[in-house]
């Protein structure tokens, strides 16, 4: 299983059509296609009919990342091409499902151009949270603070916090991290600032604007709290130096 809760599976499997959205280069969202989609066990595939040169196809290509979407509900997600999937298997799934469509579009789904355009889709925060523990063996921070104490909140800010809503395409990362200092800075939670602040550079925001959001902010969100921000920000970006 790659980590589709059951829920997903179930709904996501026994939809019609659901409706693809690959990212452009620049992170923002292209237009929806939608398009069938099968289960296979615990994997959910989609296929391209008109082959490899399908547009949408060859969009999700480019980043290998994008949204779905079954009415209301919404993953971002990874398009993979699955080396190991069973291609028998997933042309039984669609003659199954789909078998009732008419036989042109099914056996267009089955044929080897369609089958060579095969995309194993994966949640965007599994993807991203098995990349890194390939590459780095050391735990989050969450995890780091509180590991086996408090799993649940260490898997809600992996996952979800960081896992999808600091990846939604809406916002920049450099944007999320300007409203996350600013709503640090003006509810007061400045021990949360050490860690975002350096987010935040990391995200593209330069000390500078970070000191200047901070200064805005001490007419809105008072000036005690600007004060005790600008000191954090200070340790932050100078270290004990005066």
């Amino acid at each position: 299983m790659r980590n589709w809760t059951a829920d997903d599976l179930d709904t996501i499997g026994a939809t019609a059509e659901v409706d693809v959205a690959p990212l452009r280069p620049d992170g923002s969202l292209r237009p929806s296609t939608p398009i069938w989609i099968v289960r296979v066990g615990d994997d959910l595939y989609v296929r391209s009919y008109r082959g490899r040169r399908g547009s949408w196809f060859r969009h999700a290509l480019q980043r290998h990342e994008g949204r779905i979407r079954i009415g209301a509900l919404q993953r971002d997600v990874i398009f993979e091409e699955p080396d190991d999937a069973d291609d028998r298997a997933i042309d039984e799934a669609y003659r199954t499902k789909y078998g009732r469509s008419g036989g042109g579009y099914v056996d267009a789904m089955v044929s080897p151009n369609a089958r060579a355009a095969t995309l194993r889709l994966v949640p965007r925060l599994t993807h991203e949270r098995r990349t890194a523990v390939a590459d780095n063996n050391e735990p989050s921070g969450a995890e780091r603070m509180f590991g086996d104490f408090a799993p649940a909140l260490v898997r809600f800010t992996d996952d979800v916090l960081f896992g999808q809503v600091w990846k939604r395409a809406e916002l920049s990362p450099k944007e999320r991290s300007l409203v996350t200092v600013a709503s640090l800075t003006t509810s007061g939670n400045t021990e949360q600032l050490v860690y975002h602040l350096a987010l935040a550079k990391r995200n593209g925001a330069t000390e500078e604007e970070l000191i200047e959001a901070i200064t805005h902010l001490a007419f809105y969100a008072g000036w005690p709290k600007a004060m005790s921000a600008m000191a954090v920000a200070k340790q932050v970006f100078h270290g004990n130096q005066d």
